[in-house]
């Protein structure tokens, strides 16, 4: 017979954490849903906030390699309580991939164990290769997050579409200028409308920091290209055809095996949702356009997939690389006071104990992780712990013992 019983909250601190990296804003409400999603599934999960974001960050604009350091700094202190040996698990969305990649360098140069699901972003040569003058497409992703921006922010209504601020001969014009000049025209355009002074300031800060990011990109030095111990590149269809266009190898995966491995890594075979022990690289496809991913319904599809994708690659790894764990990590947890049953499929060190949830939803942090204004959720983001990195927690929740 099931017992029922309250806990405050269900953060399983001798689980595996999935760590999730946002796209070009920086802001981890982006990813909320998929944190939500993960959550469904028992997950532990960690987001990052751009430092920039803290009222208090004084230092000089971070590029992408600075970024990334905030990046590991909040995976290790987020690590200090997991057995030595633990892998690092990173989901990162869009430009989150590209930082991802920095971030796997850093780590892989330190001999840590590495898994990377790349949520709908090409490989780092394929996105500096896309953001150049004359590719109208990449000047209308551009305008897309500034138009974003400005929704958010106010500046616009929701309802109002590109259409009814950009024309095709103001798209084409903007898109013959640097991409750096590309951001300011299109800023620009919003700029002509009359609206408080505290709604332009979020508007602007918000486009300041698109408008970093982008640079960072211009900027980036392809220096190493350490692969991580297994990457899964979650493409869609929509995005896939854009990058096409620059001519990119080993398209399914986004170029990304390409990118790691050079020309050879065209010889292998790719299959859909490959294990992590037949290639590095593998791809699979998600349904929806790119803003589409971030919104509740596809979240879960990606929440699932992430999942199963980082228990196949640990556990390929592990067979591949004949890791005892029972020997390699000398530490015991103490189980859960409302628990009885070892749940063997979730990514527990040994002595790891799962909750099983029967009722509920998840929320994202009083005080970490959940924005002041709903309706605004990218705006007045409260600053996060000093490792950028904030662990997800539940309401209390009923739970079932078996």
């Amino acid at each position: 017979m099931a017992i029922s019983g309250e806990i405050k909250k269900i953060y399983n601190p001798n689980q595996i954490p999935i760590f999730l990296i946002p796209d070009i804003r920086g802001n981890a409400e982006v990813v909320r849903n998929f944190k939500h999603s993960l959550q469904d599934l028992d997950q532990s999960v960690y987001d990052w906030n751009d430092p920039r974001y803290d009222s208090k960050f004084d230092a000089p604009v971070p590029d992408i390699t600075e970024l990334a350091n905030y990046i590991v700094k909040g995976i290790k202190s987020a690590l200090k309580s997991m057995p030595e040996g633990a892998p690092c698990l990173i989901a990162g969305y869009s430009f989150g991939s590209f930082l991802t990649n920095e971030v796997i360098q850093l780590l892989k140069s330190e001999n840590k164990t590495v898994f990377a699901y790349m949520i709908d972003s090409p490989s780092v040569a394929a996105t500096k290769k896309y953001f150049q003058p004359n590719n109208i497409k990449a000047t209308k992703d551009l305008i897309a997050v500034i138009h974003h921006n400005a929704k958010v922010s106010g500046v616009i209504d929701e309802e109002k579409n590109l259409d009814n601020v950009f024309n095709d001969e103001d798209i084409a014009k903007i898109s013959q200028l640097s991409i750096e000049n590309q951001l300011k025209e299109i800023i620009q355009k919003y700029y002509s409308r009359k609206i408080p002074p505290s709604i332009w300031s979020k508007f602007t800060f918000l486009s300041q920091i698109v408008t970093q990011n982008h640079d960072s990109i211009v900027d980036y030095k392809v220096n190493h290209r350490i692969p991580p111990d297994g990457l899964l590149a979650a493409m869609t269809q929509e995005t896939l055809q854009k990058y096409n266009d620059v001519e990119l190898k080993s398209n399914h995966d986004g170029g990304w095996a390409n990118f790691y491995y050079g020309d050879s890594a065209l010889t292998q075979l790719y299959q859909p949702g490959a294990l992590c022990n037949k290639t590095i690289v593998n791809y699979t496809f998600l349904e929806g356009n790119h803003s589409d991913l971030p919104k509740s319904n596809f979240a879960k599809q990606i929440a699932k997939q992430m999942v199963d994708f980082f228990d196949n690659a640990w556990n390929s790894y592990k067979n591949d690389k004949h890791i005892n764990l029972d020997l390699i990590i000398k530490r015991s947890f103490e189980k859960p006071t409302l628990t009885t049953q070892r749940n063997p499929s979730k990514r527990h060190m040994p002595g790891g104990y799962s909750l099983f949830i029967e009722s509920g939803s998840p929320s994202s942090p009083s005080s970490t992780s959940s924005s002041s204004n709903p309706s605004s959720p990218l705006i007045e983001s409260p600053p996060y712990s000093p490792e950028c990195l904030s662990p997800i927690k539940h309401k209390p929740q009923k739970i079932i013992l078996n």
